[in-house]
């Protein structure tokens, strides 16, 4: 790099800079101080509170979802609810490895939805259910986007 380039480069991060300090940043921190949130409780009730910093409200952001609404927390609670209900429906023998056992995954590369089966690597944590189909009627269901949202936990 000669100087000429040098001082171009200098010159135009510079102006990089300068209009980084200008640009406007939209504060979305989530939750804020005395600002309504809402989860759902052991019992499965919606609970909605303010948001003050304590250790309770510092645990149910680390091991529970918080939500900024309760019509989120809701749509939340109807999706978790009904995968649970249905993955009732069928028990998987983990001695039998012919029968296939369907779960639903999230593709990061491809950002969508994607269902899998396996027939005898059980994995923490993941519901299993009959057939593709299942799933399939599921996510058709609530729609693809908000199975990310409030099954996977993934927000643009």
């Amino acid at each position: 790099m000669n100087r000429k380039e040098y001082e171009e480069r200098i010159a135009k991060l510079k102006k990089e800079l300068e209009e980084l300090k200008e640009a406007e940043i939209e504060d979305d921190e989530f939750p804020k101080h005395n600002k309504d949130y809402w989860f759902v409780d052991s019992y499965g009730d919606i609970v909605g509170t303010q948001w003050c910093g304590s250790g309770v409200d510092s645990y149910r952001k680390t091991f529970l979802r918080i939500f900024r609404s309760g019509e989120e927390c809701e749509r939340y609670l109807e999706i978790q609810k009904a995968f649970k209900e249905k993955s009732k429906n069928f028990e998987p023998n983990w001695k039998d490895c012919t029968q296939g056992k369907c779960y639903l995954y999230y593709n990061y590369d491809e950002d969508s939805v994607g269902i899998s089966w396996t027939e005898w690597c059980k994995q923490p944590n993941v519901l299993y259910f009959e057939s593709r189909e299942v799933l399939e009627e599921l996510i058709s269901r609530f729609g693809e986007e908000d199975v990310k949202k409030y099954y996977f936990g993934i927000e643009e």
